[in-house]
């Protein structure tokens, strides 16, 4: 995983981000065709950034990735196919604007005190469907300005007595007024890669820039 010095960046209405240039900034319209997807990962393996071996396996990924998004209401969207001793390795990146509750018109918009305590609250409680093995959350500062990072490791069920360990690391970071939030999710298979994805996580969460209102 390159580092986000190597970046390319990709702006959605309120804020932008930046991803190393290894990773694939997937296009959420176009990415709807299958042979739109064929032709991004062809690109990638005609220009050795990308093993061919991974093909399928990009392919898969930036397809799920896609749909999930969607359906999810997601913004950005990016992902990492990669290869290392262990084998391929997936990672994705979403980001988000999402209203954490309904405003109090009384409230003045709640304070980013509430909005904190609120969250740490939300963060112990962990996605339903999923069986969680840890789960932790601390406010850290990014340069956008204050936020939660919650970090889990789930099981996710892959049907019969199959599941799958997924690594997740959340940045949730108030936009202004206490109830907008940008949500910063990276997720990746690749949990022996922990040290290594929390790193990345963390460079892309710092590159999280937002057009707060005045």
């Amino acid at each position: 995983m390159s580092s986000v010095s190597e970046a390319t960046a990709r702006q959605a209405p309120g804020f932008s981000i930046a991803v190393p240039g290894d990773w694939i900034i997937v296009d959420l319209e176009e990415v709807r065709s299958p042979d739109v997807v064929e032709q991004l990962i062809n690109r990638r393996i005609d220009s050795d950034q990308l093993a061919a071996e991974s093909r399928e396996a990009a392919i898969d990924l930036i397809t799920r990735t896609a749909a999930g998004a969607v359906d999810s209401g997601v913004q950005l969207t990016a992902v990492l196919v990669a290869t290392d001793a262990g084998g391929t390795f997936l990672a994705s990146v979403t980001a988000s604007c999402i209203e954490i509750r309904e405003p109090d018109p009384t409230a003045g918009g709640g304070s980013d005190a509430e909005f904190f305590e609120q969250r740490e609250v939300d963060a112990r409680d962990v996605a339903r469907a999923v069986e969680a093995h840890s789960s932790s959350s601390e406010q850290v500062t990014l340069p956008a300005g204050p936020a939660i990072r919650i970090e889990r490791l789930v099981s996710l069920p892959l049907g019969g007595s199959l599941s799958q360990d997924l690594y997740s690391v959340q940045y949730v970071v108030p936009a202004g007024g206490g109830d907008i939030a940008i949500v910063l999710t990276g997720t990746s298979t690749a949990v022996r890669r922990k040290a290594d994805l929390d790193r990345v996580f963390g460079e892309i969460a710092e590159t999280l820039a937002i057009d707060r209102p005045a």
